[in-house]
């Protein structure tokens, strides 16, 4: 079905559809929406299935480390003489180590970091943004009415200053004169009050 209104081309592309279809009435039921809110970014593009799997692999990796580290040391007390698997395997023993701590402390030190303390503080930052804009889109207070007005009799007072005020034949400010012809007429006028 086509509107006779529209151009094909919003009618083939969905992405164009909710901005020219929309009514106005939504829009402006909206108001509170139009504030530039930051996205807090998510922890992880990871689906929660893969981080299940991921936290299981790293609890296999400790599990893994303390039981070869009890294995090493239950060898070393009987074994006299160790043999070359279990010198590899005491030299690989603490880079095993750092690896599977590292693989489950640096995401849990980074997932506290981003939900204790960035998202919360972007999400204060969101909140301050939606107070200024319902107290803009409110009534005025006390205080943002005298800097209103004060604001409009600044601009009346600039108005008037920038416009060729004339009084008793003289001019007493404009800016579309620079001082130079300001001097001139000046001095033409006190030779025309003496001929």
């Amino acid at each position: 079905m086509k509107s006779p209104n529209l151009p094909n081309s919003y009618l083939t592309y969905p992405s164009l559809r909710p901005s020219i279809l929309t009514p106005a009435s939504t829009a402006l039921d909206n108001r509170v929406s139009l504030v530039p809110l930051e996205v807090v970014p998510k922890f992880s593009r990871a689906r929660s299935t893969q981080l299940a799997k991921v936290g299981l692999l790293g609890v296999a990796n400790l599990v893994g480390v303390a039981a070869l580290g009890e294995s090493l040391v239950v060898a070393k007390g009987k074994v006299r003489k160790a043999g070359e698997l279990v010198g590899f395997l005491k030299m690989v023993y603490p880079p095993l180590t750092i690896y599977a701590l590292g693989f489950v402390c640096l995401p849990l030190v980074r997932y506290i970091y981003h939900v204790g303390w960035e998202k919360g503080r972007i999400q204060g930052r969101n909140e301050k943004r939606t107070q200024w804009v319902q107290q803009l889109q409110g009534t005025p207070t006390s205080s943002l009415r005298e800097k209103l007005v004060d604001k409009v009799r600044w601009l009346t007072s600039k108005k008037q200053a920038s416009s060729v005020v004339e009084g008793h034949g003289e001019v007493v400010f404009s800016t579309l004169n620079s001082q130079a012809l300001k001097d001139d007429k000046m001095e033409e006028k006190k030779l025309e009050t003496l001929r």
